[in-house]
């Protein structure tokens, strides 16, 4: 099936709003970090997670979603001789944020239904150097922080990648505040500042990261520094972009169910057999299937349907399969559900502005590459 222009995975929704709102940050002449912007987007976010948990917390901004879980690390005193646990299927900047540190990543499988870190398989993972837990929300879907905080001794923390699940507000699955949650703004998030992250967590590690961003300078004297220091800071005209679409919220979140209410309903009527890891109440980031029995690998799905002018993805590759982060972990069991979701997922494209009639054909397209010999 031939298409004449490409359906791109995701397009970000922009608007006359977000053009107002960086000329006038443009007009207040502030293009860095201490901006108007980045203040407002900063407690924004804070507020978004201190309503929700009803604790006392702070937040800060960061370039992108991945300095952010750096930054996290580096709080908690991450460094050489220390372990971190990890799922074996998620992002790769996971995985790196642990190595820039220096530290081991302790690899663990995830769960075949909610493709999280498998909460059960964690204790046997834990040794006298596990210093932190990083449970990631694959695809949107939160991880259970709850049964998790019960499993792990008070001493190591959690971080909470919320960079799919974010701006989430599942009320009914934590009580439970991770010590760090880290946020992603890059271009294909629910909400974007083009790129971009944000840290929140307890004060006192949120003042240390506001340290550590900004080349670990002393706060109270300029050019004055007594540690390694990091660039990791947003601007001003991405925080503009930020208030923009934090202020069409709840507009982008229902523009995005529709979306995946559209597809669900199309494989349904082309019968397609599949399953996902997200429901009503988890947030509709990307809409990702796992295939059952696909005929030919997902790299061949993906070139036949970028043949019919449509872009997709293929699920994460397990870390087990990646050699420069394998040879520095410790893998303590097998990864059997991490390495069947990388051959089985297949992400479709995503984004407000995709029409119903556009997804009935990405849908068409797909079947009738599942068919191909």
């Amino acid at each position: 099936m031939g298409m004449r222009s490409l359906i791109s995975l995701s397009n970000p929704s922009l608007t006359r709003k977000e053009l107002r709102y960086v000329r006038k940050a443009l007009k207040t002449g502030w293009l860095t970090q201490f901006g108007s912007d980045v203040t407002k987007m900063e407690s924004s976010i804070r507020d978004f997670y201190q309503s929700r948990f009803n604790t006392n917390i702070q937040a800060t901004s960061t370039s992108n979603g991945t300095t952010a879980l750096h930054l996290a690390l580096l709080s908690l005193e991450v460094g050489p001789g220390d372990e971190v646990v990890i799922p074996g299927f998620c992002y790769v900047a996971v995985a790196n944020s642990v190595l820039y540190c220096g530290a081991t990543p302790v690899i663990v499988d995830v769960d075949e239904f909610t493709w999280n870190i498998d909460v059960d398989k964690i204790t046997a993972a834990l040794s006298s150097r596990t210093k932190v837990v990083i449970a990631v929300d694959n695809y949107g879907r939160e991880t259970e922080l709850n049964k998790l905080r019960e499993l792990l001794p008070s001493h190591i923390a959690i971080i909470q990648d919320s960079a799919e699940s974010f701006p989430s507000d599942r009320k009914d699955m934590n009580s439970n505040f991770a010590d760090l949650i880290t946020v992603s703004l890059y271009a294909n998030k629910i909400v974007t500042a083009g790129e971009g992250g944000a840290i929140v967590g307890k004060p006192n590690l949120i003042e240390k990261i506001n340290k550590l961003k900004n080349q670990s300078q002393d706060p109270k004297r300029k050019f004055s520094h007594d540690e390694i220091g990091y660039n990791y800071r947003i601007t001003n005209l991405q925080g503009a972009v930020f208030n923009a679409q934090w202020n069409r919220k709840a507009e982008l979140l229902r523009a995005r169910r529709r979306v995946f209410t559209s597809y669900q309903r199309e494989l349904n009527n082309n019968g397609i057999a599949y399953s996902m890891n997200v429901g009503k109440d988890d947030s509709p980031w990307l809409m990702t299937i796992r295939l059952q029995n696909p005929n030919q690998d997902m790299q061949t799905i993906t070139k036949l349907m970028m043949n019919s002018g449509i872009d997709t993805r293929p699920g994460f590759t397990a870390f087990s399969k990646m050699p420069y982060i394998a040879k520095k972990s410790k893998i303590g069991d097998l990864l059997v559900n991490s390495e069947s979701l990388s051959q089985t997922l297949i992400s479709l494209p995503t984004y407000p502005s995709l029409s119903n009639r556009q997804i009935s054909d990405i849908v068409q397209a797909l079947s009738e590459a599942l068919q191909v010999d």
